[in-house]
């Protein structure tokens, strides 16, 4: 479905639109109903065919890009796992991401490491640790989300331990997230009047 931009009033401006394209269906999608904004629109895009390899992401993306009028202010964001994807299989990804409206947000080994940072800082060995280590926070965690968890005070230290954990920029080959840019730029832009 397309969005139309209208205005009720030649002087309001137009929205900024951000374009999730978020590999899980459930977890991330229901983390980023979460952020709401009279000065954005958040549109996320389900993977239709579950094409959660970079290229398929990629492919979803360009679909969205297709469908939908992108103004010079919008943005489209890819939000992805490491997971057993190897090094190759990204740079596809960073190519797509060096047109100035597209964006990766990685979280390696999952997205769930990003939930993990909102409550501590701690150095992982693997997916299933990470899980063990959210589920202390989460208790019933199962890709199901009570937002409401999520304090702002929360989502201010999961992105200060992000941005700290993130050396070179990205976190391929260690555990970390850049999710915390795509969320500081929401942030700011709901600080914005």
């Amino acid at each position: 479905m397309k969005y139309h931009r209208c205005r009720k009033s030649k002087n309001l401006p137009v929205k900024r639109i951000f374009h999730l394209i978020p590999e899980g269906t459930k977890t991330e999608p229901q983390y980023f109903s979460m952020f709401r904004s009279d000065n954005y629109v958040i549109k996320i895009h389900k993977n239709r065919r579950n094409e959660t390899s970079p290229k398929g992401l990629i492919k979803r993306a360009n679909s969205v890009e297709k469908e939908n009028r992108l103004s010079k202010i919008d943005q489209i964001w890819i939000i992805s796992d490491k997971d057993n994807w190897t090094y190759e299989h990204f740079k596809s990804l960073k190519a797509w991401s060096d047109n100035v409206q597209h964006n990766h947000a990685l979280s390696n080994p999952s997205f769930e490491y990003w939930l993990l940072l909102h409550f501590e800082d701690k150095n992982i060995v693997s997916q299933e640790d990470c899980l063990n280590h959210l589920k202390r926070h989460i208790p019933n965690y199962d890709k199901n989300l009570d937002v409401k968890i999520f304090t702002p005070e929360l989502i201010a230290k999961a992105v200060e331990r992000a941005r700290k954990k993130i050396v070179s920029g990205d976190c391929f080959n260690t555990h970390g997230s850049t999710v915390y840019k795509l969320v500081e730029i929401l942030l700011a832009y709901s600080s914005n009047s």
